[in-house]
């Protein structure tokens, strides 16, 4: 799976708050966590004043649990912000 990361300059009036950091959680467990499976970042953050334009952030997930239908939450934050995508992965 991949994600498109948009850089907006006008956001980017703090440098303080630049560096934006990935995360991952699941509907597998209540309290939000992944179980067995692990989600991987082709980059785990990034600093906004450094990068291009447009990145591409690819995510890995193993070990996906036995048959049935989940959400993934993919979250991006800088401290002061937090933005989430959510997807349904189904298995089996």
């Amino acid at each position: 799976m991949t994600i498109n990361l948009i850089k907006k300059e006008e956001y980017l009036g703090d440098h303080l708050y630049s560096t934006v950091t990935l995360n991952a959680s699941s509907s597998i467990e209540l309290n939000g966590g992944l179980g067995n499976m692990t989600a991987r970042f082709s980059a785990d953050s990034f600093d906004l004043t450094k990068m291009k334009e447009n990145e591409e952030v690819d995510i890995l997930l193993t070990n996906i649990p036995a048959t049935g239908n989940y959400t993934i939450a993919v979250s991006a934050t800088n401290g002061m912000v937090t933005k989430s995508i959510f997807f349904e992965l189904i298995n089996g």
